[in-house]
């Protein structure tokens, strides 16, 4: 994960929200016209994204169960706005917030396909799932003890992100929903 952090810039992350934001308009427009391949390519790019998540979060960085100390941090934002930031050099705050922004940006993705999986976008399950994922992933790391650390604010800012995703794909699906539906015809789900 460290790697991939390196890269991030405004640039880059201006070009990933972008790209986040606009993948969900065509994608809602696309799934008006063609009501089955959307779904899924969705389910596909789930997949996919599951496993990018899994590689990233859970992939160990030492011996499983490598016997030496288990790291879990309970404090919301202990290394992000710490009062004592003379303990942490700059550069190592800066690595910090750039840590939570690709935990953030790697669920962006999850959220959106997430609400493009099914016919029926639900943002609150949406949520949900991305919630669980993310709890479950810390407690694997701290289960695992294969030098990484749990987290709290990993998994806040997972979900952050998930919920970010949703509603980018949510609003969009539900935009282009209420525009197809003619005046005075029921949409075929509503229809007896």
């Amino acid at each position: 994960m460290w790697e991939v952090i390196l890269y991030l810039n405004p640039v880059t992350v201006s070009a990933f929200v972008l790209f986040c934001a606009v993948i969900p308009w065509v994608g809602a427009a696309l799934a008006s016209r063609t009501q089955e391949v959307i779904p899924k390519l969705a389910r596909v790019l789930l997949v996919l994204c599951l496993a990018i998540i899994y590689f990233a979060t859970l992939m160990p960085t030492q011996p499983l169960d490598s016997g030496g100390p288990r790291y879990i941090s309970w404090v919301p934002g202990e290394g992000l706005w710490d009062n004592d930031l003379s303990s942490m050099g700059a550069m190592e705050h800066e690595m910090s917030l750039r840590l939570q922004l690709a935990n953030a940006m790697m669920f962006v993705p999850l959220g959106i396909l997430l609400l493009f999986v099914t016919r029926q976008p639900r943002l609150g399950r949406t949520i949900a799932i991305c919630l669980a994922l993310s709890v479950s992933i810390e407690a694997a790391q701290y289960v695992m003890n294969a030098g990484r650390t749990a987290d709290v604010d990993d998994a806040l800012f997972n979900t952050l992100g998930g919920i970010i995703g949703g509603v980018l794909a949510f609003v969009p699906r539900r935009v282009l929903a209420e525009r197809s539906v003619e005046p005075g015809v029921l949409p075929l789900a509503d229809q007896g």
